[in-house]
């Protein structure tokens, strides 16, 4: 099966998610997928980049290394699309006997409290410690219109990130079942070109340890700006 994944979205994980997302939209001036809103059981913002969404999220008991404690925002995961329907994945994923949950749908609150279904995920497990991967399937093309609205104006583009791991080979065989190509040794990209590479480390975290955002002017590592 040829799944082609594309990054969906960065989750971005803070402690003071209306100041950060604040501060990031000021600095970068990222257009605004959706502002900081309250859906329940999380918190969240998002900003369009012209190639993905940035997504920084609040939620109770993030899952963090007690070493780590103190840490007050980090990346915590990702989201992955495909033109394959969600049913599928799961049927193929469960062939080649990886770790996932059950489809599970995604409810928010609307103003009047009521549960709307907004989309359909799968999570990946047991890929990488204390970070997120998923699958999803959107129950409408709202959010993805919005998006392609928004990635017209925004100035900065995903380029490329690091992922500290502590079997590459491990991590490189569990990419390939999800769908990932190598494109060198222990590097891979998606289908809208946002590269990453695999390192060794005997660090479990933070897994992301770079994420080279690019404008017209610059080249920047957005967790220097953490």
């Amino acid at each position: 099966m040829d799944i082609k994944p594309t990054f969906d979205h960065f989750l971005i994980y803070s402690n003071n998610l209306e100041t950060d997302f604040s501060r990031f939209g000021d600095h970068f001036d990222f257009p605004i997928l959706f502002p900081v809103t309250n859906y329940g059981s999380f918190s969240s913002g998002m900003f369009a980049c012209e190639n993905s969404i940035l997504e920084l999220v609040s939620y109770d008991n993030p899952s963090l290394p007690k070493a780590n404690n103190s840490k007050k925002i980090w990346f915590s995961g990702f989201a992955l699309r495909s033109e394959i329907i969600i049913e599928n994945l799961q049927i193929y994923f469960k062939t080649n006997n990886l770790n996932t949950s059950d489809i599970i749908t995604q409810f928010v609150s609307d103003k009047d409290g009521k549960n709307i279904p907004i989309s359909k995920v799968i999570l990946i497990n047991d890929i990488l410690e204390h970070f997120q991967i998923f699958y999803i399937q959107y129950i409408n093309n709202f959010l993805e219109l919005k998006f392609l609205e928004l990635s017209k104006i925004s100035k900065w583009k995903i380029i490329n990130f690091n992922l500290d791991v502590e079997d590459t080979d491990f991590t490189k065989n569990q990419f390939q079942k999800i769908g990932f190509s190598e494109i060198r040794n222990s590097s891979f990209s998606d289908k809208r070109d946002i590269e990453f590479n695999l390192n060794n480390s005997n660090s479990k975290f933070p897994v992301i340890k770079s994420f080279y955002i690019k404008s017209k002017e610059e080249i920047i590592n957005l967790i220097d700006f953490f």
